[in-house]
């Protein structure tokens, strides 16, 4: 018995397997057309079939002219060995075993979250907290506008009394355009 068999039969019964293998090739390296020297592959774009340009052109004149190839061979300039390349190969073997579920479901409460109040008393202490640091100023005045619809709605679904809005601060009417034109002439006047 094998020991991927001995751990199967230690785990239970054993409803189905499947096995799927996925086989990826890679292009690792290859020799140079012209010269047979060895090239390594980056594995991103286009193989290169010829290690420097010279050569490419070489090959090139060599298409073009049969009669400068078969000199260049004869001088040993060029190969007449074949292209070669080296294919990497991989073969992943996934396996999923099916084995029957537990009998009967037990329910697990999530664990607390950190720092988050758990009874009534930590709620009503962090509530406290957070009125004393708005009268205390701690917390900015923008985030009295995001925590007074929250609040609300809060006292609304405990029963209680739905709070008072804040009066508004009355907002300076904005100058009108020619006003503004106006104003920023008269201060530039003011700098010379």
């Amino acid at each position: 018995m094998t020991e991927q068999q001995q751990h199967d039969s230690h785990q239970g019964d054993v409803l189905g397997t499947r096995e799927r293998v996925e086989t990826s090739e890679r292009l690792v390296s290859r020799t140079c057309a012209w010269c047979g020297a060895e090239m390594t592959y980056s594995g991103s774009g286009r193989p290169r079939r010829y290690c420097s340009d010279s050569h490419r052109r070489r090959a090139d004149e060599a298409r073009n002219g049969a009669r400068r190839a078969d000199a260049a061979t004869a001088r040993g300039e060029r190969t007449t060995e074949p292209v070669r390349e080296v294919v990497e190969r991989t073969a992943t073997t996934v396996r999923t075993v099916y084995r029957p579920g537990p009998k009967e479901f037990v329910r697990v409460p999530a664990p607390p979250l950190p720092g988050r109040p758990q009874t009534p008393q930590e709620w009503v202490e962090l509530l406290g907290e957070l009125g004393v640091d708005i009268n205390r100023g701690v917390i900015p005045e923008h985030w009295h506008t995001v925590l007074q619809p929250m609040l609300a709605d809060l006292l609304r679904r405990v029963g209680g009394p739905e709070p008072s809005r804040a009066p508004a601060v009355p907002q300076q009417p904005q100058p009108s355009r020619a006003e503004r034109r106006r104003q920023e002439r008269e201060d530039r006047k003011r700098r010379r």
